[in-house]
């Protein structure tokens, strides 16, 4: 089973709750924070952090921010689980977690741009559908999602170029394996995909990090 739990970071989080969380995460979540210019970043980034604790939670993991590690490809794990993933896009953070398997999960907001630039990152079928599409930036923010996704799932990131990521239906491949992706509905104004293993069991929460106890 997958536990999806996503939060909005409209409003900026409150230095109350950096002053609870930011010091259980570890010396490099630490010094990103602090690197960032835009508060929007920084805070996008510890709304994860809450999102897997919480998550964590609910799954009965206890888990200590401070033992994430990071891979050689960039990607954040925890060395005794559970699998997390985690993405955010302008005003949303989302986190999947689970204790069976890595998901993978990506989400990109909406928006009109040019998308001539982004052929080869596609396949010539994948390519055809998408300026075939009455939503062309749609269409392509879409396969974009499930790609990051993919490549979120098996750790590699952008070290993998899109276009060796085939999308069929609702299966991903990545060197002849097949994935599941799956569309999350989070919100009509996002593209948001999971990918999986298998066919997923999953359950999707909203997360108010104003609603957050800054009590210890």
């Amino acid at each position: 089973m997958v536990l999806i739990t996503y939060t909005s970071i409209a409003s900026p989080i409150s230095e109350s709750i950096y002053s609870k969380y930011q010091p259980l995460l570890s010396t490099y979540d630490q010094h990103r924070l602090k690197s960032f210019i835009r508060k929007k970043s920084a805070d996008a980034t510890l709304a994860g952090r809450i999102l897997l604790l919480e998550n964590a939670h609910s799954l009965n993991y206890s888990i200590n921010l401070s033992d994430i590690k990071t891979s050689t490809a960039g990607k954040p794990y925890l060395p005794n689980g559970p699998f997390f993933s985690i993405s955010h896009s302008a005003e949303y953070v989302v986190c999947a977690i689970s204790a069976d398997e890595q998901p993978g999960i990506d989400i990109e907001k909406k928006r009109p741009f040019a998308i001539n630039g982004f052929q080869d990152q596609f396949s010539d079928k994948e390519w055809e559908t998408i300026i075939s599409a009455k939503d062309q930036t749609g269409q392509l923010l879409k396969y974009w999602c499930v790609k990051e996704a993919l490549l979120k799932k098996i750790g590699m990131g952008l070290e993998v170029p899109m276009k060796e990521v085939f999308i069929k239906n609702d299966k991903v491949t990545y060197q002849e394996r097949d994935y599941y992706s799956t569309i999350i509905p989070i919100s009509d104004e996002y593209s948001t995909t999971l990918v999986t293993s298998n066919k997923p069991e999953y359950e999707i929460r909203p997360f108010n990090l104003q609603e957050v106890s800054i009590e210890n």
